[in-house]
């Protein structure tokens, strides 16, 4: 009886040694970002970024939407707002041995931007955006130039309006319905740098 105590103790001690350490390393890294240290919070983002790129794609999300989750990449940020941009491309299906295209890239765009808001908002650690950019581009394709990057649209949304929206719906367009989204209309070109939130 008296072993099985003493190993009850010893396991209460390390876990909370261990979660002592946490909390410890968690409100340190909370106030160097606090105190503007760009380093360090640069620094947090390419882990946070590195560790969503690991994560297995989810039954409810289309391959294209999967990869432009992951193509996520920081243009800038500091303690209060950060800015980020993605690349969607159509998704495709094989239909008799051809690829064809099912869904157009504005839609794949619009619903990787919501996924991306949302992680930015609620699954940053240590630190909490008051204002979030996502800008989405897609490849467009010409004879004369070969491959370049379009702007689809591009969002600069603030964390009131994000808690405002109605995340249990199944629709992005219902999420994001408040949204300040700008889209490419007509094929006029899009410069997400006017009125950014923060520059590269």
């Amino acid at each position: 009886m008296s072993l099985g105590l003493v190993l009850c103790l010893v396991t209460f001690i390390v876990v909370g040694v261990v979660i002592f350490q946490a909390e410890f390393a968690a409100r340190k890294w909370r106030q160097v970002i606090k105190d503007g240290d760009l380093g360090a919070l640069n620094q947090l983002i390419d882990d946070t970024f590195s560790e969503w790129r690991r994560r297995r794609p989810t039954p409810d999300r289309l391959l294209a939407e999967w990869n432009a989750l992951q193509s996520v990449g920081l243009v800038a940020a500091n303690h209060s707002a950060i800015r980020v941009s993605l690349l969607a491309e159509p998704a495709m299906t094989m239909t008799d041995g051809k690829p064809i295209q099912s869904l157009e890239a504005e839609v794949i765009g619009l619903r990787a931007l919501v996924g991306t808001v949302e992680r930015l908002m609620y699954e940053m650690p240590h630190v909490s955006f008051a204002r979030v950019q996502v800008d989405v581009y897609t490849e467009y394709r010409s004879i004369q130039s070969g491959n370049d990057l379009i702007c689809l649209m591009s969002c600069k949304v603030n964390r009131e309006e994000v808690a405002h929206s109605d995340w249990d719906s199944e629709s992005v367009e219902q999420i994001a319905k408040d949204w300040p989204i700008e889209i490419v209309k007509n094929g006029q070109l899009l410069n997400p740098e006017l009125g950014a939130i923060l520059c590269n």
